[in-house]
């Protein structure tokens, strides 16, 4: 875990962390990480985000300059999830994304 906020302590709590620079060796680096979830009696949303990633997998380089993840759970529904990525380059190579 690189910016971890814990486990929320009730239905109204709300937590945060975030820090400067994240790696995992040989694996990722980010800059900027954040997260942030937020608990309601009905429901929970919950948010995670870095810049500058930069991640190696079998020797394949993936870059982009922003990747952030959002995730919704209300009270008796189905839950939801949103990804973004901004500029994104598999070995240097920019790989366009449509949405």
């Amino acid at each position: 875990m690189l910016a971890d906020t814990g486990a929320l302590t009730g239905t109204s709590d709300a937590l945060q962390a975030s820090t400067v620079t994240g790696t995992v060796p040989s694996l990722l680096a980010g800059e900027a990480l954040h997260a942030t979830t937020i608990g309601w009696p009905d429901q929970v949303a919950s948010e995670a985000s870095l810049a500058d990633l930069a991640l190696s997998v079998a020797g394949t380089a993936i870059g982009a300059d922003f990747v952030i993840a959002r995730a919704l759970a209300v009270l008796g529904g189905p839950g939801a999830g949103t990804a973004s990525l901004a500029n994104i380059s598999i070995n240097g190579v920019p790989i366009p994304v449509s949405e």
